[in-house]
């Protein structure tokens, strides 16, 4: 199936996350870039400063309060299963005093402030702390199982996991978001990007989000263990100063903190700040020293880091930006790691929103259904015969359907207010429709698909004169060619439309179908129609020798043709005896002007895409074949580069179809599973 290119810009915890993420989805090919990758320290790139762990701070009922709780799941199972990760189990105690409910950062953490925070169904073993060991100090505060994470291990080892899936990590350093589309690892310019740069988007060309802001946090690691995680909810050295310790995983060191600084951009350490930091976290926990002074703990080194904190809350969302389809999940402030997993989904469900459009009630007009776009009345008009049971009071329209590089604008989407439309995806110069066969009867499209059936027919009769077969229409009427589609309500059809031609409409340029097999040759009907149609024109008067009598068939080769379509029969039969669902890849076509551009291996991979859908909805997985019957001389190659293998094969003879030297129909068979 063809690959979405992404490029994921950052390579903190939330661009690496997310990554991993739409790693797991193989329908996707992925490039980090960043300017900063994990195992550098920088002050423009957070993550290596965080504690890490999982402390809420997030208000009931909030969004943000869902991305914590999503994420709980995935750090637990990463610390029970996967030591690997950095990522371990720490009892956690949180101290409160009720002067500072009312104090900017009490406001801040004001979740952790309760005496039963909504994080309590969450995490495990919640309790509440005894008035013996809150003491005098505080007023309130519990106790429950968190994790604290390494952050030196944990991003390497997300980063790892990335590479294992296939992920491509680049250094750059962008000046503006649309640029990350042209450095894809496959060369070729990516679909969608994602905005995971956190204080950057402040300055990043294309986001300039002036709602960014760093809040300043000094930090102290020493050897010292306390083997426990705690915080108090202030000090009385400021509101911009706080206290917490946490020891972090497989050796990491214990991290004392803090600072909260908003606005502050200074990168220095501040030495008076790192004394009160030590002197707190000994007052808090005294065991950090066995009971003694600060000059007992033993520093490994004091850290700056500055995180991206955003007024309004985590940007989230998806926009195009100078025509890049732009995915945002950046402005995490403090609790990166806490809400990862969370936000992390939440932005990759974007990404598939915009890559997989989707609507489930939709009209799109365009030019196949002759409907140029300058003719809006004549659009409207067409809009109102299709949609008469929909109120049609409230139009929204031209609406256009296509990326902003298109010169010309060939589709026309209306939209009432029980309709609701979506845009169509487009690939360069190129619209993919998809229809389902049953459905074509009576349709503009189906007038296009017929007439691009008979002349990529009547090219191959040309290219392929040796071969003597018919320069006549591979279809008389339009009904023919929904006939051998089949109207079974699962056949179906992509068709590929140009949008650029001299009349301003698209023009059909490739198409392809697929069917399930025991649908596709129903020959004993197809021998017994024409032995019926031969009687009612022997009773017609007689037609010149050699003339076509039906558009197709000679009266020469038909006997020769009914006795090659029994052998066809028994070829089908000989292959439904193993229970596996056999679906035929049909009408394989790209129009002369237009091959060699990939439009061929696009259709087939879109349809094995459609078939694996429909297998699985059908019950008839997970296995399944994908078949194609077609002439060896011509297209046996094609389909072998395509790992289809001969299965049957029989030779029709001289005469069949008008070809003086006979050629041979072969089967092939390309093995499959359900996504």
């Amino acid at each position: 199936m063809a690959h979405a290119r992404i490029v994921v810009v950052g390579a903190g915890v939330a661009g690496l996350t997310t990554a991993l993420l739409l790693a797991k989805e193989s329908r996707y090919q992925i490039t980090v870039a960043a300017k900063h990758m994990p195992g550098d320290y920088d002050i423009e790139y957070a993550s290596p400063w965080a504690g890490a762990n999982y402390w809420p701070i997030s208000e009931a009922g909030t969004e943000a309060a869902e991305w914590d709780e999503t994420t709980w799941p995935e750090l637990e199972d990463l610390a029970r299963h996967h030591p690997e990760a950095g990522v371990h189990f720490q009892d956690t105690a949180i101290y409160n005093r009720t002067k500072d409910v009312d104090s900017k950062l009490g406001r801040y953490l004001a979740e952790k402030l309760k005496a039963e925070p909504s994080y309590k169904d969450v995490v495990p073993n919640f309790r509440q702390l005894s008035r013996e060991r809150l003491g005098t100090q505080y007023s309130n505060g519990h106790a429950f199982t968190s994790v604290c994470i390494n952050t030196a291990i944990y991003l390497p080892w997300l980063a790892s996991q990335c590479l294992l899936k296939g992920v491509v990590f680049k250094r750059a350093n962008l000046k503006h978001v649309r640029d990350a589309s042209g450095i894809h690892h496959t060369g070729q310019k990516a679909d969608l990007v994602v905005n995971c740069t956190g204080l950057s988007s402040l300055k990043l060309g294309g986001v300039e989000d002036q709602n960014m802001m760093p809040i300043r946090g000094q930090t102290v690691l020493v050897r010292n263990e306390a083997n426990i995680m705690c915080s108090s909810s202030g000090t009385d050295d400021g509101e911009e100063e706080v206290c917490y310790l946490m020891q972090r995983a497989a050796g990491g060191g214990t991290l004392l903190g803090g600072s909260y600084q908003r606005g502050n951009w200074d990168s220095q350490l501040d030495p008076n700040l790192a004394i009160r930091i030590m002197k707190r976290a000994v007052e808090l926990c005294p065991a950090l020293t066995d009971g003694k002074g600060i000059e007992h703990l033993d520093i490994i080194r004091h850290g700056v880091g500055l995180r991206p904190y955003r007024q309004g809350g985590t940007r989230i969302e998806k926009e195009r930006i100078d025509g890049v389809w732009t995915v945002h999940n950046y402005g995490h402030g403090g609790f990166g790691y806490q809400a990862s997993y969370g936000c992390a989904k939440k932005a990759v469900k974007l990404v598939g929103e915009v890559l997989t459009p989707r609507s489930s009630l939709g009209i799109v007009l365009t030019p196949n259904a002759g409907v140029p776009i300058m003719d809006f009345v004549a659009a409207s008009q067409q809009l109102l015969t299709i949609c008469g049971n929909f109120r049609t009071d409230n139009f929204f329209a031209p609406y256009k359907c296509f990326p902003e590089h298109i010169d010309s604008a060939p589709y026309v989407a209306l939209r009432c207010s029980a309709v609701i439309v979506h845009p169509i995806p487009m690939d360069h110069q190129f619209h993919t429709t998809r229809l389902l066969a049953r459905d074509l009867a009576g349709t503009p499209e189906l007038l296009s698909l017929w007439e691009f059936a008979n002349s990529t027919f009547a090219h191959g009769a040309q290219q392929y004169p040796e071969m003597g077969v018919s320069e006549g229409k591979r279809f008389e009427q339009p009904a023919d060619f929904t006939e051998e589609m089949g109207t079974d309500g699962v056949t179906f059809i992509h068709y590929v439309s140009s949008s650029r031609e001299d009349s301003g409409k698209a023009k059909i340029v490739a198409t392809a179908g697929c069917k399930p097999w025991s649908n596709a040759y129903k020959l004993d009907e197809r021998v017994k129609r024409m032995r019926e149609e031969r009687e009612a024109r022997e009773k017609e008067p007689a037609q010149s020798p050699g003339q076509d009598y039906d558009g197709f068939y000679t009266k020469e080769h038909e006997d020769q043709l009914l006795k090659q379509i029994e052998k066809l029969q028994l070829m089908n039969d000989s292959k439904e005896q193993d229970g596996v669902a056999r679906w035929e890849v049909m009408t394989v076509c790209v129009h002369p002007e237009w091959q060699k551009k990939g439009l061929a291996d696009r259709l087939l991979e879109k349809v094995a895409g459609e078939v694996s859908s429909q297998v699985k909805s059908l019950g008839q997985g997970p296995e399944f074949k994908l078949m194609v019957r077609t002439m060896k001389e011509i297209n046996e190659k094609y389909w072998l580069s395509k790992g289809f293998k001969p299965v049957g094969e029989i030779f029709f003879e001289p005469g069949t179809f008008g070809s003086p030297t006979g050629f041979h129909i072969i089967d092939l068979s390309r093995d499959h599973r359900t996504k």
